[in-house]
C-alpha cells in the first residue's frame, strides 16, 4: 500500500529535513518536550516603553509594567495568565498591536444621586477589582464623584482613566477600539448611606405608530416589553421601569416622564447596555450610558513578527472581533502545514450572551469552525474581562505536560491579588444554554462549582464543526501537535545523513532500508502508547506506511495513524431494583 503524501512538500523543495502534515479529516486517521510558550496579543498604553508590533518576553510583572504600561491589556493578560499557573513555569511573551485607526475610546459612567446621611463606603467593582469609595455624611453627589475619582486612580492595574463632571463618575478605557466596551461594573452603595448610583438613562421620543417591541440589553441579559399602536412615551418609560423593578436584572429603575434612570443593583455586573425598538415607527429612544468604544486593530504587521519566530503553542488575544480574528486564524493555518510545522493554538474568550458569542467562531475568515486550533471560553457577565479568562485557559493548558488532558471540570486558579469573582447566581446560564454552547455554538462554557466556590471549565470545546468528535477535544490537538513534534525529532536522530537502500540489504550503520524506518516509526509510536500518550500501538502497527516517493528521489513517505486516548466525558446507565 502507498502512504499518502504530504500535501505541502511539493518536489521543488530540496532542504534535507523530516516534514509531516496533519491530516485532521479524522478517523480512519523520554519523549520531545512540547515548548511551554506563551503569546500575549493586546495594546499597550502610553506608559509602555515597548516597540508596536515587536515581541518582548516577559520575566515577571514588573517587565510586563514596564514594557507594555500600567492597565494595559497584555500586562493584564500577564497578571491573570501568571495568577493561574504561577511565576517560572511557562515562557510568556506579548506583542503589542496598534490602536485601531480612527477609532473612538469607549467610556462607562456612575452618577450618584442624593446627599450622604451617614459615614461609610460605596464598593465599587472593576474588572475584579474592589474600589472602597468613602463617603462622609452629608457629601453631596459631587462630593462623592470626586472621591471615587481619588478611589479608581490609585488602583494601578485598571485598565481605565477616571474623571467626573459633577455628580457622575467617567471611567474612559486606555485605548481606543471596541475592546474597551467589555468593562464589568459593578457598584454596592449601602441603603443606609441615602446615596443611590446609576450607569445612565434611557429617554424615549414621540409614541409608538404600529405594534412592536422595545428590548433593552444589559450585559448578556435582554429585557423586553411589547408595544401596542399609540402608546406615549411617558407609558413606555413606566412599562420598562416596572419591567427592570419586577425580575433578577442587573438593573432596577425610576421612570419620570419619558426619562428612565437605571440603577444598580448589588453585586450585578453592569456593562455594554444598548437598546432597539422593533415593528414600531415614530418612537426612538436616546442612550445616556456613555460611549461606545469603535474600532478593530490591523494585526497583519503584528504576524509577521510572530511569522519569524519558533512556535508559539499557545496565544491569547485581547480582540474577539472577527477583522481581528481571521488574519489570526489565516496565519496559523498557514503556519501549521507540512512543511512550517508551527502548531499553535488560540485562545479568545466571551462575557456576552450567548447568541452573541456563538457568532465569534464562525464569523472570521477563515472561519474558526473549520479547524481545532481554537477555542472560545464563554462565562456570560463574568466581573472579569474576557481576555483575562481567555488568558487563564491558555496559561493551563501551555503548562500541561500530558498532552490528552481531559479539562473538564478543570478549575481556573488565581494568586498575588489578581480577583477571579464569580457571576451572579442570576446570570448564570441553565443546563440547555450549556448544552447549546457546546453542541451549536463551539463554545467552551466556564460555569461555577458551587460546592467549591470556584470557576472551572465545563467541558474543553475546540470551534471544531467536525463530525469527528474527537477534534473537539483540546487534548487532541495538543496530541497531534506532540506526535509531529516528537516523531519529526525522533527520525532526525535517527537517520540523518543517512543513505537508503531500496532494493539491498544495509551492511553499514551508514544506510537504512524502509523496514528500518518503518521499525523505528513504530518503535516511536510504541514508546507514546507506554506512556498512554496514544491509544494501542501494537493494534496499528500494520497500518504504518513506509515507500519511496514515486517522483522525488531520496524522499521518503511516511503514514503514521494517529489515535490519541479518547476524553471520557460521560458515564450513562440504568440503575433498578432487583
Amino acid at each position: 500500500m502507498t502512504p499518502p503524501l504530504n500535501p505541502d512538500l511539493p518536489s521543488s523543495w530540496l532542504i534535507p529535513g523530516i516534514y509531516l502534515s496533519l491530516d485532521l479529516s479524522g478517523a480512519p486517521p523520554s519523549v520531545t518536550t512540547v515548548p511551554k510558550r506563551l503569546l500575549l496579543v493586546g495594546h499597550k498604553t502610553d506608559g509602555g516603553i515597548a516597540t508596536l508590533n515587536t515581541i518582548v518576553q516577559l520575566n515577571g510583572p514588573g517587565a510586563a509594567l514596564l514594557w507594555f504600561g500600567r492597565g494595559s491589556e497584555v500586562l493584564r493578560l500577564f497578571n491573570a495568565a501568571r495568577a493561574q499557573i504561577g511565576g517560572g513555569v511557562a515562557d510568556i511573551y506579548g506583542i503589542a498591536v496598534p490602536e485601531p485607526v480612527g477609532g473612538v475610546q469607549s467610556n462607562h459612567l456612575v452618577t450618584f444621586v442624593g446627599n450622604a446621611k451617614a459615614t461609610g463606603a460605596i464598593d465599587l467593582v472593576v474588572c475584579g477589582y474592589r474600589v472602597p469609595v468613602s463617603v462622609g455624611a452629608g457629601d453631596s453627589p459631587d462630593v462623592v464623584a470626586a472621591s471615587a475619582v481619588r478611589a479608581v486612580r490609585a488602583v494601578d492595574a485598571l485598565p481605565v482613566q477616571p474623571s467626573s463632571v459633577g455628580p457622575t463618575l467617567w471611567l474612559t478605557y486606555r485605548v481606543r477600539g471596541r475592546v474597551g466596551n467589555d468593562l464589568p461594573m459593578i457598584v454596592n452603595a449601602p441603603v443606609e448611606l441615602g446615596v443611590k448610583a446609576s450607569p445612565g438613562t434611557i429617554a424615549f421620543e414621540g409614541r409608538a405608530t404600529g405594534a412592536g417591541a422595545v428590548a433593552l440589553s444589559i450585559g448578556a441579559k435582554t429585557i423586553q416589553i411589547e408595544l401596542a399602536d399609540g402608546d406615549t412615551n411617558e407609558a413606555i418609560a413606566a412599562r420598562l421601569a416596572a419591567e427592570l423593578n419586577r425580575g433578577a436584572n442587573p438593573c432596577s429603575a425610576q421612570a419620570s416622564g419619558a426619562v428612565v434612570t437605571l440603577e444598580y443593583v448589588r453585586d450585578r455586573v453592569v456593562h455594554r447596555i444598548s437598546i432597539e425598538i422593533f415593528g414600531s415607527t415614530g418612537l426612538t429612544a436616546r442612550l445616556g450610558v456613555g460611549t461606545v468604544g469603535e474600532g478593530v486593530p490591523q494585526v497583519g504587521a503584528a504576524l509577521a513578527q510572530v511569522g519569524a519566530q519558533s512556535a508559539f503553542p499557545c496565544w491569547v488575544s485581547a480582540f474577539n472581533d472577527a477583522a481581528a480574528l481571521g488574519p489570526m486564524a489565516e496565519h496559523i493555518e498557514s503556519q501549521a502545514n507540512g512543511r512550517i510545522q508551527k502548531d499553535q493554538q488560540l485562545f479568545v474568550g466571551s462575557t456576552d450572551a450567548l447568541a452573541i458569542a456563538g457568532r465569534i467562531p464562525a464569523s472570521p475568515t477563515p472561519a474558526l469552525t473549520s479547524s481545532p486550533r481554537y477555542a472560545v471560553a464563554w462565562c456570560p457577565d463574568s466581573p472579569q474581562q474576557a481576555y483575562e479568562l481567555a488568558a487563564r485557559t491558555a496559561a493551563r493548558v501551555c503548562v500541561e505536560d500530558f498532552h490528552p488532558y481531559n479539562y473538564n471540570g478543570e478549575p481556573l486558579a488565581t494568586r498575588d491579588g489578581i480577583p477571579l469573582l464569580l457571576p451572579h447566581p442570576s446570570a448564570r446560564p441553565d443546563a440547555d444554554e450549556l448544552n447549546a454552547a457546546l453542541r451549536s455554538y463551539f463554545l467552551t462554557p466556564l460555569v461555577v462549582d458551587e460546592q467549591g466556590s470556584r470557576l472551572t471549565i465545563l467541558r474543553d470545546r475546540t470551534t471544531a464543526n467536525a463530525a469527528d468528535d474527537r477534534l473537539w477535544a483540546w487534548g487532541t490537538m495538543r496530541s497531534l501537535a506532540f506526535y509531529r513534534r516528537d516523531l519529526a525529532a525522533f527520525l532526525r536522530s535517527r537517520f540523518s545523513q543517512k543513505n537508503i537502500k531500496l532494493f539491498g540489504t544495509p551492511r553499514t550503520p551508514r544506510t537504512v532500508s524502509l523496514t528500518s524506518i518503518r521499525d523505528a516509526v513504530f518503535e516511536r509510536v510504541r514508546s507514546w502508547d507506554n506512556a498512554d500518550l496514544f491509544d494501542g500501538a501494537d493494534d496499528l502497527k500494520s497500518a504504518i506506511q513506509v515507500a519511496p516517493n514515486a517522483t522525488t528521489q531520496g524522499r521518503v513517505d511516511i503514514f503514521v495513524p494517529c489515535r490519541p486516548p479518547r476524553k471520557l466525558d460521560q458515564l450513562s446507565g440504568v440503575a433498578a431494583l432487583v
